[in-house]
Parts: C-alpha cells; sequence; structure tokens
C-alpha cells in the first residue's frame, strides 16, 4: 500500500490530478458516501475532517445529487433548498440560481434571487433581466391594496434589496400614489419618494387634494387637531386647517392649543377676533 500511495504521488504530480481523483478514477478509495439525498450529503460533508478522502466523496456525491434534485425542482422553494446546499461556486449553486429564477413568481422571491446572487450576477444577468421584466410589471398590476403597494416600494428602496434602482421603481411609486386615500397614506407615499423628482411633485399635488377634502370633512376640534400632523408642512392648506380650528374652537384654550401649532399675523389676527368673542362682557 505504501508504494501505492507513492505511485499514486508521483502520478499526480505529473498528470496534474489530485490524488483523490486518481483514486476516485481507480476504483481505491478507502471511503464511501451513502448519502441518498443531497441534504444527507451535505451533512456528511460538513461532519468529515477538513482535507480528507472522506470529504472529497462526500463532496462529489453531494454534487451529483444537487444535480439531480435541480432537475426535478418543481417550486421556488424547492430550487432554493437546493441553493442552500450547493457547494459555493459551483456547477449545482448556478444551476439552482438559474431554476430559482425560472420558478419566481413574486417581486419578493426575486428580492431573494437578488441577494442569494451578489457574487453571480455576471453568469446569470440576461435571465435575471429577462424574467425580472416579465414578474415586475404583472405583479404591480394586480396591486389593488395601499399595503402591497407600500411593501415593494420599501422593498425597492431597500439597499439590502439589491435590486437594482430602475424605472420599474417609479412605476411601483405611481401605483403607490394612485392607490393612497388618506392623509397618512399619501404622507408615507410622499416620503419615499426622491427629492426634487416629478413623481415627488405628483405626490405633493395629490397630499394637497387629499388634505382639502379632509378639512372640509373634519366637524370638530380634535379632528382639526389631530389632522394638522398630516397636512404638508407650510403649505395652504395647513393655513386653512387653522382657520377652521380657530373657527370651531369653543374656548380660550383651544385657541391657545391652534397659536401653539403655528403662528403667523394672519393666524394670530383671526384668533384675536376669536377671542375677543370669549371675552366680551
Amino acid at each position: 500500500m505504501r508504494n501505492l500511495n507513492f505511485d499514486i504521488q508521483a502520478m499526480s504530480n505529473i498528470i496534474g490530478i489530485s490524488e483523490i481523483e486518481i483514486k476516485i478514477s481507480l476504483g481505491l478509495l478507502s471511503v464511501k458516501c451513502e448519502a441518498k439525498t443531497a441534504a444527507e450529503a451535505k451533512e456528511a460533508f460538513d461532519n468529515a475532517p477538513d482535507y480528507s478522502e472522506a470529504k472529497e466523496v462526500a463532496l462529489r456525491r453531494l454534487i451529483k445529487l444537487s444535480l439531480k434534485e435541480i432537475k426535478n425542482a418543481q417550486t421556488f422553494s424547492e430550487a432554493k433548498k437546493i441553493f442552500n446546499l450547493a457547494p459555493q461556486d459551483s456547477r449545482p449553486e448556478i444551476m439552482a440560481l438559474k431554476k430559482m429564477i425560472e420558478l419566481s413568481n413574486s417581486i419578493f422571491e426575486f428580492k431573494e434571487i437578488f441577494i442569494f446572487s451578489s457574487g453571480l450576477k455576471s453568469k446569470i444577468a440576461p435571465l435575471l433581466l429577462a424574467r425580472w421584466n416579465i414578474i415586475f410589471p404583472k405583479e404591480i398590476n394586480n396591486i389593488t391594496k395601499f399595503s402591497e403597494a407600500e411593501n415593494i416600494c420599501l422593498m425597492l428602496t431597500d439597499n439590502s434589496s439589491r435590486i437594482p434602482k430602475t424605472a420599474m421603481n417609479i412605476i411601483a411609486l405611481e401605483k403607490l400614489i394612485d392607490l393612497a386615500a388618506t392623509l397618512f397614506e399619501i404622507k408615507e407615499a410622499f416620503e419615499l419618494t426622491p427629492k426634487n423628482s416629478k413623481i415627488r411633485r405628483k405626490a405633493l399635488k395629490k397630499w394637497e387634494a387629499i388634505a382639502s377634502l379632509e378639512i372640509k370633512a373634519a366637524d370638530n376640534f380634535l379632528k382639526l387637531k389631530e389632522l394638522f400632523y398630516l397636512i404638508f408642512p407650510n403649505s395652504k392648506e395647513e393655513d386653512i386647517l387653522l382657520e377652521k380650528m380657530i373657527d370651531l374652537a369653543t374656548n380660550p384654550d383651544e385657541i391657545k392649543d391652534t397659536l401653539s401649532l403655528k403662528t403667523n399675523s394672519k393666524i394670530k389676527n383671526i384668533a384675536l377676533k376669536k377671542m375677543v368673542i370669549f371675552y366680551k362682557f
């Protein structure tokens, strides 16, 4: 056996093939991996001593079983599971990632793909972009709730998602603005838009329109006070709201509350006239 080891070492040096590969070719390995699934092979690989024959055999078994399971994967979650088992920078890893792209059906699944593929994008870029261009418009068009659109916009603006910033971000923001129906929602939408952008101006215009409607509908001082914190600062609507607060105030303390929110010469004069009514003998 010692001479055999020496011969294998010499062959390895001359041919440039690892000793383990030579042993595998000649059927001389002293260990086997009996794993039936990629998960079992991964466990055997992790538990084997570093640089051992057992680790190399388990690795080869893992690669073989991973490729088989990738071929049979029917869902995104199955492909993702195999991706997580596959050896780093291996053919199964690339194949599993491609399968994930093929089976992806939502923007949130795509977020996972972008995170997982950070070091592999050059190898899958065309496939990734082609699938993204199919999934994104379809999912955006099917959204009917503000909360759904907001979740997508938050994901797209989150740098950790690693999704490239494209015109599709604007499409998602436009959908978010269209679905906003309350001051709270349009305020949230506005804050997600880029500064000094056309889409931000669109959000502001809708914010002002909703503010006007909600101020008009408010019929008591407390409701107006709640709305104040949702109004765009220093806007025309803000002054209209303050004037209505003074108009609906029923005592001097409510006038004081109003002036604590914001004061200017016009608001002060209106407040003074109302105070005269309260203190008139």
